[in-house]
């Protein structure tokens, strides 16, 4: 685990965006993460069930610099079922 990257707790839905939003913080910077491709319910009850295992996937993505144009991680749902 990278101690410079911290996953803030909880998530919440992004209406304008059609996904669920996590925040992480990243060398003083903080990183808007998204994880897309499925109705909000369904995104919530991933993110219950797997929290860990996103926080974990989040942390090597951010570590890994993959970054999109504007900073952002993205990730699918089906990535995670």
């Amino acid at each position: 685990m990278n101690q410079s990257i911290q996953i803030l707790d909880g998530a919440v839905y992004a209406v304008d965006k059609k996904s669920l939003k996590i925040e992480a913080i990243f060398s003083g910077q903080l990183i808007n993460c998204y994880i897309n491709g499925a109705d909000e319910e369904t995104l919530l009850s991933i993110y219950a069930s797997q929290q860990f295992d996103i926080e974990e996937l989040l942390e090597k993505l951010i570590d890994d610099e993959c970054f999109d144009s504007s900073g952002d991680i993205h990730l699918n749902a089906e990535q995670l079922i």
